[in-house]
């Protein structure tokens, strides 16, 4: 999943998936808990130039992992 935050604050401005899991519900479900989780306050905490590395990332969720 792409996700993209605002610098400072750590408001998610997006989570878009890159590609599928084969799974609906499970996609559904990574997208539901990145947005929950935001804001990230804690991005804000990061020096200026450590928090331009996360203005855009890639998490990934694997569905094997879930247990």
């Amino acid at each position: 999943m792409r996700v993209r935050l605002l610098p400072a604050t750590g408001e998610l401005v997006g989570a878009t998936l890159q590609s599928s899991s084969g799974n609906a519900s499970f996609d559904n479900s990574a997208i539901q808990a990145v947005q929950r989780a935001a804001p990230f306050r804690e991005l804000s905490q990061l020096p200026s130039a450590a928090q331009q590395q996360f203005r855009s990332f890639v998490l990934t969720f694997n569905p094997e992992d879930v247990r």
